[in-house]
């Protein structure tokens, strides 16, 4: 009797502990998500056993296995094992972190959950900024261009000007220089 209520004990004061734990993850700061770690670190060992009891539950009381498992009940027992577990964290993974932060997956895939990206709301802001700065840039550009056009255009027309008024003072000069001799 004494053996009973030891183990007892022991396992009391293991619930109380992972109860415990439970608790100070629930109540710390929820930007961090603590309990969402803490609630994955009890829920997936509880779903190994627990997938690991209904594989071989299911395995043994098979009257014959099926040919994948090439006729072995331990190794039917393993693929349903495998099989139970992943389906569990399939689903398991998904609803948790629903629950805990109200986010579901974006994309399931044989990979897991894709999930959006932390900062990606931030990203296409700073993404969106960048675009109108340098469409503003651009616009500035060509207005930057289309001035240095007509700037040139007009000292080019200047420059012939010049050209011609010199042309006329040469032969201006030309014609006092022939008087002059």
């Amino acid at each position: 009797m004494v053996r009973v209520s030891a183990f007892f004990g022991v396992v009391s004061r293991a619930v109380r502990g992972v109860l415990d734990a439970l608790w100070h993850a629930l109540s710390s700061d929820p930007e961090d998500r603590p309990w969402e770690r803490a609630a994955v670190r009890i829920v997936v060992p509880f779903a190994f056993v627990s997938a690991a009891l209904v594989a071989t539950f299911v395995a043994y009381r098979a009257h014959q296995p099926p040919a994948v498992a090439f006729d072995n009940r331990l190794v039917f027992a393993g693929e349903l094992l495998v099989l139970t577990f992943y389906g569990v964290l399939l689903v398991l993974v998904p609803l948790v972190r629903a629950i805990a932060s109200g986010e579901l997956p974006i994309e399931m895939n044989a990979r897991g959950a894709r999930y959006a990206e932390e900062g990606s709301q931030e990203a296409l802001a700073a993404n969106r900024e960048l675009l109108e700065r340098s469409l503003s840039t651009e616009g500035k550009l060509r207005d930057l261009e289309a001035r240095s056009e007509r700037n040139l255009r007009q000292a080019v027309q200047s420059a012939t000007d010049l050209r011609g008024d010199v042309d006329d003072l040469d032969a201006r000069l030309a014609e006092i220089e022939g008087r002059a001799r």
